[in-house]
């Protein structure tokens, strides 16, 4: 088995939250597979999907012999399955990807049509080269494109892992929690 995705922090947010017992799960850059199989853990029953664009990651998953679940892999988001999600977590964001409003609005455009009522839209984001970043806990920019976000139409919890410079912007559709 490879080394865990999430270390004890993460999971412990992730259990946290209200994440259903059944529905779909899709993870984007979803690599050899590592997060899908805790969130397995974590959510047996639901039914996961993944995209990840590169060959030989894809080949990694299919070849793992030490997955206990089953997911569908895709290579593009447009071979999806399902047609909406309770949970979508985009995995490898970088700093780039979420720092201008622009295309921030852009990334929650894009996916929170895809989420059913109350699902949640998980955004890992790091910073492991963003020099500009000196504190996880209180991102200026991040907390300004937040404020773009109508409230009652989606919230937000951000969770902050210094130790691996990254953290995970949890957002859920249908408002306060």
């Amino acid at each position: 088995m490879s080394k865990p995705y999430f270390n004890s922090q993460e999971l412990d947010f992730l259990k946290s939250l209200p994440i259903p017992e059944t529905g779909y799960l899709l993870q984007t850059n979803c690599g050899a597979g590592e997060a899908l199989a805790q969130f397995h853990e974590l959510r047996p029953r639901l039914d996961l999907q993944g995209v990840e664009p590169s060959d030989s990651l894809r080949e990694a998953f299919g070849r793992h012999s030490g997955h206990s679940f089953s997911a569908c892999v895709w290579k593009e988001e447009s071979q999806e399955e399902a047609e909406s999600y309770d949970v979508i977590y985009l995995s490898g964001m970088k700093v780039g990807d979420v720092r201008e409003p622009a295309s921030f609005k852009e990334l929650l455009d894009r996916y929170r049509p895809l989420l059913v009522e109350g699902g949640f839209l998980l955004i890992e984001i790091s910073f492991a080269n963003d020099h500009g970043v000196t504190s996880l806990d209180r991102v200026p920019w991040l907390e300004k494109n937040l404020q773009q976000i109508d409230p009652g139409e989606m919230a937000m919890a951000w969770h902050p892992v210094p130790s691996k410079e990254r953290g995970i912007l949890s957002l859920w559709k249908g408002g306060s929690r």
